[in-house]
């Protein structure tokens, strides 16, 4: 059971046994979990009728525990973490949290229910990509003593550091200032900075690995879905599919003067879109 503080945001909260809840010394002294249980009208046997369907339901989905849920009517907190687990990475069941992002609540759990149900990248098979030079399907397994396969799947302006491009690494290690091949392009870019990125803040790193995901800075002909890899192993990986627009709008620069001045920051709007997004030449002059 988790209480959050009010005055803090959520950023502190106290866990304590569930069982306290029905523990009439401890409620007594606690006027804030006092308000809380007679808000929501929970009392011992809702708790005990509902989490009672919760264990069936995990155990109904596990053949391991299933035995042992039969036999004794329930199952131990791990045995539970780790039959949930296994059942979310075979696409059985789906864990469902609850929260307030406005209030800053149950962020501390969504995240302990990553690392505990989530697959990481060992528990996913190797992606697929097509080799550029024959069209042929080849596999990287998520390990870092693969060759080195990224897909750039955001682009943005940074007031600080200027242009960067968000990738996620599939398979291999990157090191800041080494080059790179875009294989949709055929181009060669140099990683001159790799951030590690924490909302408003920045953390400059030497490297990054399997599974991570960063900012570089410095590369200069990359679009949203352009796959970053090896020079000397080039892969293609599947691009961000973007629905196809079904309206268009044209904007065109009141002085014929200025239309100059509009194409650097267009040019920038294609580059964080996937450009099939756009028209070849998204600024018209009127006919």
């Amino acid at each position: 059971m988790i209480v959050w503080l009010e005055e803090t945001l959520g950023a502190k909260f106290e866990i304590f046994e569930v069982e306290k809840l029905w523990d009439k010394a401890f409620v007594d002294s606690r006027p804030d979990v006092a308000a809380a249980l007679k808000g929501s009208a929970i009392d011992k046997a809702f708790y005990d009728e509902h989490r009672g369907k919760m264990v069936e339901y995990i155990a109904e989905h596990d053949d391991a525990v299933l035995d042992k849920y039969l036999t004794e009517g329930t199952l131990g907190v791990e045995e539970m973490r780790q039959s949930v687990r296994k059942s979310t990475l075979a696409l059985k069941i789906v864990p469902v949290l609850a929260g307030s992002a406005f209030k800053n609540k149950g962020i501390q759990p969504l995240l302990d229910a990553v690392i505990d149900y989530l697959p990481s990248p060992i528990d996913v098979p190797p992606v697929e990509g097509i080799n550029p030079e024959d069209d042929e399907p080849i596999l990287r397994r998520a390990a870092d003593d693969q060759p080195f396969a990224a897909l750039a799947f955001k682009i943005m302006s940074d007031p600080f550091v200027g242009h960067v491009t968000y990738i996620r690494v599939y398979s291999g290690v990157l090191k800041s200032g080494s080059y790179v091949m875009n294989a949709a392009k055929g181009t060669r870019e140099r990683i001159s900075r790799l951030l590690q990125m924490h909302a408003n803040k920045r953390e400059e790193i030497d490297e990054i690995y399997a599974g991570d995901i960063c900012a570089c800075v410095g590369l200069k002909s990359v679009n949203t879905g352009d796959t970053l890899c090896d020079e000397n192993k080039q892969i293609i990986l599947e691009s961000i599919d973007f629905p196809t627009p079904v309206i268009s709008v044209a904007i065109e620069p009141k002085p014929r003067r200025t239309r100059t001045s509009w194409a650097s920051p267009c040019s920038a709007l294609r580059r964080k879109i996937l450009p099939s997004a756009f028209p070849p030449n998204p600024i018209r002059a009127k006919p």
